[in-house]
């Protein structure tokens, strides 16, 4: 019996271990292993925090130009 495209996977090495990644998946082991740390609670952040951040990178792009 064949695999489905969605159970298959390919194994990944970094400087810890080596584990098996989605085929699928458009990241590398140390997204893997984040995502598996740290779940992903779906909460977003606030606007004005996002703004913030906007304008601080906006700064820092026409300081550095």
């Amino acid at each position: 019996m064949a695999l489905k495209p969605v159970d298959r996977k390919r194994i990944e090495k970094d400087s810890l271990w080596r584990k098996p990644v989605p085929v699928s998946a458009n990241y590398g082991i140390e997204t893997h292993r984040a995502v598996e740390n740290f779940p992903i609670s779906g909460l977003r952040p606030p606007t004005a925090l996002v703004e913030a951040y906007v304008r601080i990178k906006k700064a820092a792009a026409i300081a550095t130009s």
